[in-house]
């Protein structure tokens, strides 16, 4: 039952995708971790971090060696995302 739970969890955690990726588990676990996300044609600060549970200004100042003005973000720009 134990395991099952955790598996729920996982795959919660993962976007219900039904694959989960260390980032994933170290999130579920508590221990910070970091990952990437591609900005995409209209993607803004806020709604990637949004999507990620965290905050723009995070986002920025993670990035501030790509990122020289946060209202000016780029298709194809790869952003860390730290939890």
């Amino acid at each position: 039952m134990a395991d099952e739970i955790k598996n729920e969890e996982l795959n919660e955690v993962a976007g219900g995708t039904g694959s989960v990726d260390v980032a994933a588990i170290n999130v579920a676990s508590g221990v910070a971790s970091a990952r990437t996300y591609t900005v995409q044609a209209g993607d803004n600060l806020t709604a990637i971090a949004a999507k990620f549970g965290t905050t723009w200004q995070a986002i920025y100042n993670n990035n501030r060696d790509i990122i020289s003005d946060p209202n000016k973000i780029f298709p194809g720009q790869v952003l860390k995302i730290q939890w």
